[in-house]
């Protein structure tokens, strides 16, 4: 009973935080029309204009819905998908209060990013993706606070016992596996960790899961991949469904989703994690043994104090070269290096995804 108790305390708790943002809609004029696709499983809400890609949206959902579910559960719950138009981020995802979607229509400007993949398609299989995780973990304990606090109870006891890497892992798996493209198979997505790894820096599972504002840590993402695709690999397609169904349940109070790690599959989560990425750093140097490395030369002093990206270098007519800079102690801003002296140009300020190109 006690432990019930805490977990209504943790979900009183976390539930403001959560909807302070539920509700983002807005910001279009009075004479946009608004149309819908309704089946048994979506409802895509779009302007008038957008027929094709909206109807595209929709069988795509349709289609996963009917096939490509075995490795997350058959559990369903049927979503309200906003398609907008008019948002210059790159953007897309699935919450509750209510249970939505929300689709940004413009692509990243840097390809890439995703490669060539059709970019709604790619939101219509990740997003899904989510839908299906959130249904096929409202049980057990987790159902019980959902009846009792509705999808706020849901969102909680579903954020305290599933990783967020489990989440959005899974999700690029499944746009990876259901697409000739998606992250896993983008080098971009990876170039963090396969530097780290070749040159021997490995950390902890803690320091990976949590991150740092004093090293380079990647992001739950490659962190996520890289373990659902080592448990796919080795314990089969569906080895994760029955993992996400027990932690949904607290099938293990302690620790859920590590614990269901363990029922399924022998290992918990920080074992798992160093098997994958010690399979990782066995494949990326095989790779790079067969390599022949260009010869390179740096222009931009290291900083060895705090973490810097200088990408996106452009070189223009005048012999100088100009990127994007940023670090952990610095807002995006775009510097030039001309006969051996760097000079910042302009701040750019935050945004979701910054991209520099250049043409005369």
């Amino acid at each position: 009973m006690k432990f019930y108790l805490l977990l209504l305390c943790l979900a009183v708790l976390i539930s403001p935080v959560e909807t302070a943002h539920a509700q983002n809609f807005g910001g279009h004029p009075p004479s946009v029309k608004w149309l819908q696709i309704n089946t048994d499983v979506v409802r895509v809400i779009f302007p008038s204009g957008q027929e094709k890609e909206a109807t595209r949206i929709a069988s795509l959902i349709n289609y996963i819905k009917s096939d490509k579910v075995q490795s997350v559960g058959n559990r369903v719950k049927k979503i309200d998908l906003v398609l907008q138009t008019n948002q210059v981020i790159s953007n897309g995802y699935v919450s509750l209060m209510p249970f939505r979607s929300e689709f940004y229509a413009t692509p990243f400007q840097n390809n890439h990013t995703l490669s060539s993949a059709n970019w709604l398609d790619v939101l219509s299989i990740h997003e899904y993706r989510h839908a299906l995780q959130y249904a096929n973990a409202n049980r057990g304990a987790t159902r019980v606070f959902n009846i009792i606090s509705g999808q706020a109870g849901w969102l909680a006891l579903m954020n305290l016992s599933i990783p967020n890497w489990y989440f959005e892992g899974d999700a690029v798996v499944s746009e990876t596996v259901l697409s000739t493209s998606g992250r896993g198979r983008t080098p971009s997505f990876f170039k963090e960790q396969r530097a780290l790894l070749l040159s021997d820096i490995d950390y902890s599972y803690m320091k990976a899961r949590n991150g740092s504002f004093k090293d380079l840590v990647p992001t739950h993402y490659p962190l996520g991949y890289a373990i659902m695709n080592y448990g796919r690999n080795n314990f089969g397609s569906t080895v994760w469904k029955d993992v996400l169904a027990d932690a949904g349940a607290y099938s293990s109070i302690v620790y859920p989703f590590s614990g269901a790690m363990k029922k399924h599959t022998g290992m918990r989560a920080p074992k798992m994690y160093k098997s994958a990425y010690s399979e990782l750093k066995e494949q990326w140097s095989d790779e790079l043994s067969s390599l022949e490395l260009t010869n390179q030369e740096t222009i931009t002093p290291e900083n060895r104090k705090t973490v810097t990206n200088n990408q996106f270098a452009n070189y223009l007519e005048d012999g100088s070269i100009v990127y994007l800079s940023s670090s952990y102690k610095k807002t995006p801003a775009i510097y030039q290096v001309k006969d051996g002296q760097t000079s910042k140009l302009t701040s750019v300020g935050i945004s979701y995804s910054t991209y520099l190109s250049e043409s005369s």
